[in-house]
């Protein structure tokens, strides 16, 4: 029930997540991003509308580095739930890689192995080549 209103704190949020749809967010770089943006929204209530937007199904959330740490990305028409994530090991930055290449791999797994890859929860570890890497 907690989704079910639309708050202007949640259409701040939402707004956000859909300006860039291939990019997952933690709720602290979230409300770094708005507060520096002068929207008055607090950590907490970034928190509490990302639950509602999660249960809204408009946003999912990305658990990574053993369960540790989650991010949240915005579903939708430009948003990418099929592709896996790259995450940079030195700097942190993750982004959705939408790449043929992991799509066969997929389908492999499934059609050798009977085993379904969950892509939502897939986060390939590296570094960024020629900005933390070599």
């Amino acid at each position: 029930m907690s989704g079910a209103y639309n708050t202007r704190q949640k259409k701040i949020i939402l707004s956000f997540l859909r300006s860039t749809p291939d990019a997952s967010f933690t709720a602290s770089e979230i409300f770094r991003v708005l507060k520096a943006s002068g929207s008055p929204v607090g950590l907490t209530t970034v928190y509490r509308q990302l639950e509602g937007l999660c249960d809204d199904g408009r946003v999912r959330e990305i658990i990574t580095s053993g369960g540790k740490g989650t991010r949240f990305q915005v579903l939708g028409a430009d948003a990418k739930t099929d592709a896996f994530f790259l995450k940079c090991e030195k700097c942190g930055k993750m982004e959705s890689a939408d790449c043929a290449l992991l799509s066969k791999v997929v389908r492999h797994m499934e059609e050798e192995h009977g085993f379904r890859i969950n892509t939502e929860k897939t986060v390939i570890y590296g570094l960024c080549i020629g900005q933390c890497g070599q």
